[in-house]
């Protein structure tokens, strides 16, 4: 009760006087956990939107019999029939096709049995009295649903162009869909056809991508898979059907944790704020206090008083934070589903998933941090004895004999840091590589009182030389003021570090796919299928294109590129083919050790393969390392002759010549196609031949070397932007804690700035003195964030990001980026110490010296 009536009557009464401070403080944390929230909310959307289409397409199906490449005879599936324990068996064809301009949007088309189907998927049709056999009348038959129909003014007996890989297709829209079942996946924007339409429209007559298998309750599922080991042919797997989710959710989770990590560099930063706010709080009630313990108020009832004020700010912070994070989710979602498309797969997500889960834990993580954060104002406020209550230079002298202890903590934690950084990843998962980044923040926040004041030293004769008394007064008000400055210079230092650090590793990473694309990607055209940037992999050249290219007009060589999703030790990889001779001759690939003509030349003649950095660290092989690999002819033993440099994928890539390939999987089709020209072709010629020649019953994506190199960087540009956005909402909200740090300061000094006035100090100058004080905590933050961040972005890019994905970064320092934070940082602190400096210059003296 004692406790409920000094909120009500003190604390509450304390935030409506000091409406400003409080308001700072719940932005502060308000942003930090909008950010959290919308990060979390975003990315589970975008995993449950796959998983979604994962279930809707599988139906009820237990298990999958399935195989990498262009698929397996169709006659399997009768021997599936037979296996003891299968209640119901379905072949299927799937592939993700594109609708053709001007809708230029993905298409998820299933290819089935209608008959054997029926067990395993639900679809609901309009006008179902019209559900004939048109699907096996007519092999352009296809259904689609309303959705998508309705988005773009489609509807029964509409023509609906479609590229298959490469291939223009008019299709004739026989049925629609409800938006129940299969229907669902990606978003509604999925397919229906007969299974002899969908292998004739992909030309794979005669194969089948997977068998869905319903098992006999009455047997077990290890029973049932051994028996359809016995029948399957080499090259194709048994699995069930729920792995595809686990294994993309294991890959998109290095991505997850790295984003969440980024989310909570603003709650930290709000976190501060808070400290710096209490701490205010304590300060100017400091006579409040030595009267309440005068009056036997105790230590725990005024610990008590400080920590629920702090968590009501942060409470109503979070509160805000929520619907603020619901709204930048939408924003957020766009970027997060269009960088796990880059990178891992095609994610279609539109609708929010509001988790209340999610919702509870942000609310509480801001409460808490907010608590958290306000303990050491709290117990330094409920430690004060009465007497002591009264002297405002108490805490500033007990931060000055602390400082030899607060250097040896931030010595400790970064040496701690260092070894963090050398252990092991945990389930590939840079867990102690996030936790050696907190530590050397941590570490170097404790170094600030320190660091500050040797810095305050080594400016005065500058100070002093540029603005005058004014700055030798502006410095000598900030060494005074270290307790509650220092943690306004940690805030913005956390942000500024962070930002730093990651511009670093981001554009090291840009420096070095550049130079990969240099070297690797240099051939003169490029010829991918129309569809590739929304198919990936499962797009492919036509035979007639692939074929036909080497011997045309100006052609010197071809370097061909095939690559197959397979499992790896129960890990999705990819195993590709190139043009051993071109790989040879005209390539520059770099590897991690060893003689690269002499691996080069072992790979060409196909009596070894190579394999990426990141499958080397995902499987922990290295060159001269055997690895079995099953293939359409059996399982395989191949010798690694050499580990290369590559950016295309974290999933790790197995590398194989051309020829060797095709002996295993007997499949001669690409990708995509690199062409070298003859010394003196012309290369807009060469590609105007390949659009006129090609152009009519294909669609194909066509560019130069420079083009792809450009285009290549634009998505990794894109890739990274929210990256940015995160770290300059952080940036903000530090800059928020200037100006209430500076306008509790500018209430401290009352009297300081009345006796100035007195004695004939002008109101520019009290203007002048904050402003260059704000100026200074913004140099003094951007100096040590530079420092911090300098470590921080080693460990970026040695540690986390080589142990989250498995890529080798050459260290690049932006020189030009950091000038333009230091022109941004010092800007935005002195606008945020605008407002302080004019209420200090409008203070009246004779109020100030009123108690004198």
């Amino acid at each position: 009760m004692v406790l409920f009536y000094l909120l009500k009557t003190i604390t509450l009464q304390h935030l409506r006087l000091n409406k400003g401070r409080t308001f700072l403080s719940v932005i502060g944390i308000c942003l930090g956990v909008s950010v959290f929230v919308s990060v979390q909310m975003a990315i589970h959307t975008a995993i449950e939107a796959f998983n979604a289409t994962v279930d809707h397409v599988s139906g009820k199906t237990q298990l999958q019999v399935a195989s990498s490449g262009r698929g397996f005879p169709e006659e399997v599936y009768l021997k599936v029939k037979t296996v003891v324990g299968i209640k119901a068996a379905t072949p299927v064809i799937q592939f993700i096709s594109k609708i053709d301009e001007p809708v230029g949007e993905p298409l998820y088309l299933l290819g089935i049995d209608i008959f054997s189907d029926q067990p395993f998927r639900d679809y609901q049709f309009y006008d179902s009295s019209e559900e004939d056999l048109r699907f096996l009348k007519d092999p352009q038959a296809i259904a689609i649903t309303e959705k998508l129909a309705h988005r773009h003014g489609l509807k029964k007996g509409d023509a609906l162009p479609v590229i298959f890989g490469s291939k223009k297709a008019t299709l004739n829209i026989t049925h629609l869909l409800k938006m129940e079942g299969p229907a669902k996946s990606l978003e509604g924007n999925f397919g229906l056809m007969d299974i002899a339409a969908a292998q004739e429209a992909l030309e794979k007559v005669g194969l089948i991508d997977r068998i869905d298998l319903l098992v006999d309750p009455s047997i077990s599922f290890e029973e049932v898979e051994k028996g359809l080991r016995k029948v399957i042919p080499p090259g194709t797997e048994v699995r069930r059907s729920d792995t595809r989710s686990g294994q993309i959710e294991k890959m998109v989770s290095a991505f997850h944790l790295n984003l969440t990590a980024l989310s909570l560099i603003s709650l930290v930063v709000g976190m501060f704020l808070i400290y710096n706010a209490i701490s205010l709080s304590v300060i100017q009630r400091r006579r409040e206090i030595g009267i309440l313990r005068s009056i036997g108020a105790t230590r725990s009832q005024i610990l008590s008083l400080f920590l629920c004020e702090a968590g009501l700010i942060g409470g109503l912070g979070s509160l805000i934070g929520i619907g603020v994070g619901i709204g930048l989710a939408k924003v957020m979602l766009y970027f997060v589903s269009r960088t796990i498309t880059s990178l891992y797969i095609l994610v279609k997500a539109e609708d929010l998933i509001i988790s209340p889960f999610l919702l509870i834990a942000g609310w509480l993580l801001g409460c808490l941090a907010s608590i958290f954060s306000s303990i050491g104002p709290a117990k330094e406020a409920s430690e004060t004895a009465p007497k002591e209550a009264l002297s405002i230079g108490t805490l500033e002298g007990k931060v000055k004999i602390r400082l030899k202890l607060l250097s040896l903590i931030g010595l400790g934690l970064l040496i701690l840091s260092l070894i963090f950084a050398l252990q092991n990843p945990i389930n590939q998962k840079p867990v102690f590589g996030f936790l050696a980044a907190l530590l050397i923040v941590i570490g170097i926040s404790f170094l600030i009182p320190s660091l500050t004041l040797l810095l305050s030293r080594l400016l005065s004769p500058v100070l002093h030389l540029l603005f005058g008394v004014e700055g030798n007064l502006a410095n000598q008000y900030l060494r005074d003021s270290l307790a509650r400055t220092m943690i306004t210079i940690a805030a913005l230092m956390t942000a500024l570090s962070m930002l730093i650090s990651i511009s670093i590793m981001i554009l090291s990473f840009r420096k070095t796919v550049d130079l990969w694309v240099e070297q690797s990607l240099n051939g003169d055209v490029f010829i991918f299928p129309g569809s590739y940037s929304l198919t990936g992999y499962s797009a492919l050249l036509p035979l007639e294109v692939s074929k036909a290219l080497p011997s045309l007009p100006g052609v010197k060589a071809v370097d061909s590129f095939r690559a197959l999703e397979v499992e790896y030790r129960g890990q999705p990889a990819l195993i590709a083919s190139v043009n051993g001779e071109v790989f040879l001759d005209m390539k520059v690939i770099r590897f991690t050790r060893g003689d690269s003509k002499t691996i080069l030349n072992r790979f060409a003649s196909g009596q070894s393969i190579l394999v990426t950095e990141s499958f080397s660290l995902r499987h922990q092989v290295d060159a001269g390392d055997r690895i079995k690999i099953n293939t359409p002819q059996g399982e395989r033993d191949f010798l690694i002759s050499g580990v290369f440099y590559d950016y295309s994928t974290d999933w790790g890539m197995i590398l194989m010549e051309r020829n060797l390939f095709q002996s295993l999987w007997n499949d001669e089709t690409f990708h995509s196609a690199g062409i070298y020209l003859k010394e003196g072709a012309s290369l807009d010629s060469f590609k105007e031949m390949i659009r006129e020649r090609f152009s009519k019953p294909y669609q194909l994506f066509v560019v130069s070397h420079r083009e792809l190199r450009n285009e290549i960087l634009k998505v990794f540009d894109q890739t990274f932007a929210i990256t940015y956005a995160l770290e300059l909402i952080a940036i903000f909200v530090a800059i928020l804690g200037i100006i209430n740090s500076l306008n509790g300061l500018v209430i401290e000094r009352q009297r300081d700035i009345g006796i100035l006035r007195s004695i004939g100090g002008l109101r520019s100058q009290i203007q002048k003195t904050i402003l260059i004080e704000a100026g200074l905590i913004g140099f003094f933050s951007l100096i040590l964030g530079l420092l911090c961040g300098f470590l921080l972005s080693l460990l970026l890019i040695y540690v986390i990001n080589k142990q989250s994905f498995g890529w080798t970064i050459q260290f690049t320092v932006p020189v030009m980026r950091l000038v333009e934070f230091w022109a941004m940082v010092m800007v935005a602190s002195l606008i945020a110490g605008f407002i302080p400096a004019r209420r200090a210059a409008r203070l009246n003296p004779v109020d100030s010296l009123r108690m004198e």
